[in-house]
């Protein structure tokens, strides 16, 4: 089997390499930064922004309140400084006093009111509105610099799970009201860098804004190309089209490592990837399935096939860097035999002898879909998985889709289980339970929903005991792996390719922060 999915991926690399025809060269000497993506953006509005490929670029265009340091701590951002009442459910922030939108309208406590209740607007339709309306009971501007957040319940972690979140970036209500629903391809923010092209599958160009309330880039912009064979990312920087890679094929590490021209930087990352069962799906909303799926799926073998160096293995959606991470998990023991009782226990049976298992005249049949190449080792990943489950007789349609489609696809519910991953910028448990598992979570597109799960995310919000929060979240850990939630697989190590003549230092709690980078002269 080991030696199969090798084969695989080298055929998935071929693939790849026939697609590297008529690429021009640019040069940097323009001060551009050119940034090869995964994937074309979806939006740059930050009151829809849901994938981490279209917020790498948002977040240089926009500010936030406040922002996370390289520690993972909260410094100033537009906000010079920050109080909650004693009961911590009043926020008063203190803005810097003349920061303008990129289109020079004045970004002051008003905008923040007017950016907030936008996100909050049903007639916006936000995938983050149902978030902000459960925690925001009033936005009071206090006057021009001063604005108060009054919560509806105290929340521990409101700073990092609502302030330093795309739905909360001040947006220019002038250029809303110009653009109307096609502000998120016009995007007006108050960051170091201001849009100025969108080509629609190709790239995303960013021109510095002299403007800028803080420090001055040093670039003069930024281009970000979407290019979605990984390959093609790799010959894209040693040929000098592109600056950086964010996104690195690991097979081809030592390559990159040993060309003086590039230089490859680590970090372990905030992230969770696996496999998430669509809830709404008939055959999946038995936890006896969902439980067989996990049994018959042998990780360490796809471990060892894909990931080994390149990852650290996962078994929770809070990532195990994490202070709330529950050691204690019992995991899913690779038990094909165990399995197919349950899936008898279930009702699903060979009646008619032709290798796949069936119930009242129904095939186990699930549709598997998988972005290509937008996380690490997705689709080969994806095609191990179909492959071990075949072998108990579930009928897999496995989909390798471009990331625009998957992405449709998945929130859209059409499919029953589906190659996904999560990143933020620091563990906080509540920035991965609150949008993923929470019952109507901006992130939870899969219909999952535990009444009791979510008594335990709105306990853990409201409890200032930092022993008594991570017992609660560990508690919360226990029980999405009793109700097999999801698939957990791994979480990354970050790896990072650049031009040796870049300077950036990749970090993993600053991820999308590529404003400081520069070019050696």
């Amino acid at each position: 089997m080991r030696a199969r999915l090798w084969n695989l991926r080298f055929l998935l690399a071929v693939a790849s390499a026939v697609t590297l025809i008529g690429l021009g060269v640019f040069a940097s000497s323009d001060n551009f930064l050119r940034v090869a993506n995964p994937a074309d953006i979806e939006t740059l509005d930050p009151a829809l922004l849901t994938d981490a490929i279209s917020s790498r670029v948002g977040n240089q265009i926009y500010d936030h309140l406040v922002e996370f340091g390289a520690d993972g701590g909260i410094i100033p951002g537009l906000a010079e400084r920050w109080e909650f009442s004693e009961d911590g459910k009043v926020v008063t922030f203190w803005l810097r006093s003349g920061i303008t939108f990129h289109d020079g309208s004045l970004c002051d406590a008003a905008a923040v009111k007017y950016s907030l209740e936008r996100v909050m607007d049903p007639n916006l339709a936000s995938p983050n509105r149902q978030k902000y309306v459960d925690i925001l009971e009033e936005i009071v501007v206090v006057d021009a610099t001063t604005v108060e957040l009054r919560l509806k319940v105290a929340n521990v972690a409101f700073l990092p799970l609502y302030i330093i979140a795309s739905p909360a970036c001040p947006v220019s209500a002038a250029a809303v009201a110009q653009w109307g629903e096609d502000f998120g391809f016009h995007p007006v923010g108050t960051g170091p860098f201001r849009f100025d092209e969108y080509r629609p599958d190709e790239s995303v160009r960013l021109v510095r804004y002299d403007g800028f309330w803080g420090e001055p880039a040093k670039l003069a912009g930024m281009i970000f190309k979407a290019v979605p064979e990984p390959l093609t990312r790799v010959i894209e920087l040693e040929t000098g089209n592109v600056d950086l890679i964010l996104e690195v094929p690991v097979e081809e590490l030592p390559r990159l490592e040993a060309d003086p021209a590039i230089t490859v930087q680590a970090d372990p990352m905030s992230t969770v990837r696996g496999l998430w069962f669509n809830h709404k799906s008939a055959i999946l909303a038995d936890v006896r399935v969902r439980r067989a799926l996990a049994e018959v799926l042998n990780i360490e073998e796809i471990f060892q096939a894909f990931l080994e160096g390149f990852a650290l293995p996962a078994d929770s959606l809070v990532p195990m860097g994490s202070w709330a991470h529950n050691d204690a998990l019992p995991g899913y023991p690779y038990d094909p035999a165990a399995a197919k009782g349950l899936l008898a226990e279930a009702g699903w049976t060979d009646s008619n002898g032709d290798g796949v298992l069936d119930k009242d005249g129904q095939d186990l049949h699930l549709v598997l879909i998988s972005p290509a190449a937008r996380y690490l080792m997705d689709q080969e990943i994806s095609t191990a998985a179909a492959y071990q489950w075949g072998e108990i007789g579930v009928s897999v349609d496995l989909q390798i889709l471009k990331s625009s489609t998957w992405s449709t696809q998945m929130q859209a519910g059409q499919y029953d289980i589906v190659f996904l991953g999560f990143a933020k910028d620091i563990p906080e448990p509540a920035l991965f339970l609150d949008p993923l598992v929470r019952t109507g979570g901006r992130s939870n597109f899969f219909g999952y929903s535990n009444p009791a799960l979510d008594a335990l995310i709105d306990a853990g919000g409201a409890t200032f005991d930092s022993e008594r929060r991570a017992a609660i979240y560990r508690e919360a850990q226990q029980l999405m792996n009793e109700d097999v939630t999801f698939l957990p697989i791994y979480t990354d190590i970050g790896y990072i390719a650049k031009r040796a003549e870049l300077n950036f230092t990749w970090s993993s709690t600053r991820r999308h922060y590529l404003r400081d980078a520069f070019f050696e002269s």
